[in-house]
């Protein structure tokens, strides 16, 4: 009776559950958007998933919850060892080799070969997903953005803000092998009112380490998850390229 009552339950989570795909990952910042617009907040990055990947994500509880906690099956390509592997070769040439009649007076010796073994490694690891909400229709620029605000009318007051300074280069791609190495999470105080427009200040003023100003701006406005037509957080990603670095700008803020 009771593995019956299990394997239900088992049948049902997994109804709960959709694999759903990655189609944006924020470093640093650890936002994902999937499928449908649905953009969460993790504690941690998911390891081996990036953009295009696909994850069993329960989308129940993004509508239902303010936060909740899900297990992910993770598949790491890991070492497991190095065989070491002894060859035999000739010292004669191909021409002698080919011009003996007799190969046993041909010289030997030996040379040692080394060969990694990789086996994929299954484990099953809980992650806490924070609802944010809906997608908007597109990315902005900083003038578009600007334009967004003002048709809006936006008076929404800001809850906080946060960004994260990146560098990675133009041959790896900084997704994968982004370094951190600051942390510019702090308002600079310009009154009682903080509405989205001082995001613009703050995109405006995002440089790269030598202080150049950040020349790409992609902005995406985040709608709650019952309300369309109430903005609830905005994220971007800015970059200045230097000569073979990138420097990135991801923040996020939050409206209440």
């Amino acid at each position: 009776m009771k593995k019956a009552l299990f394997g239900l339950l088992l049948s049902v989570a997994s109804c709960l559950s959709a694999n759903l795909q990655i189609e944006r990952f924020v470093p640093g910042l650890n936002i994902y958007v999937f499928t449908g617009g649905i953009v969460v907040k993790t504690d941690r990055a998911i390891p081996t998933k990036d953009e295009g990947d696909y994850v069993d994500f329960n989308e129940d509880h993004f509508y239902t919850y303010e936060s909740f906690r899900q297990n992910i099956r993770i598949v790491r390509r890991v070492n497991v060892g190095t065989d070491v592997r002894r060859k035999r070769i000739s010292n004669k040439s191909d021409r002698e080799i080919r011009m003996s009649d007799d190969n046993s007076d041909l010289e030997q010796t030996h040379i040692t070969d080394t060969v990694q073994r990789y086996e994929n490694q299954v484990s099953i690891e809980e992650f806490i997903f924070t609802p944010i909400g809906i997608l908007g229709d597109g990315w902005y620029d900083i003038e578009g953005f600007k334009d967004f605000l003002d048709y809006r009318c936006e008076s929404t007051p800001l809850r906080n803000f946060s960004s994260k300074l990146l560098q990675g280069t133009w041959f790896s791609g900084y997704k994968q092998h982004a370094k951190q190495i600051s942390d510019y999470s702090a308002w600079r105080e310009t009154g009682d009112v903080r509405t989205a427009y001082l995001l613009l200040d703050e995109y405006k003023n995002f440089t790269t380490v030598d202080y150049t100003p950040m020349t790409y701006h992609e902005i995406y406005p985040v709608f709650h998850k019952h309300d369309p037509s109430r903005l609830v957080a905005v994220f971007s990603t800015s970059y200045g390229r230097k000569r073979f670095l990138y420097d990135y700008v991801n923040s996020i803020a939050f409206f209440d």
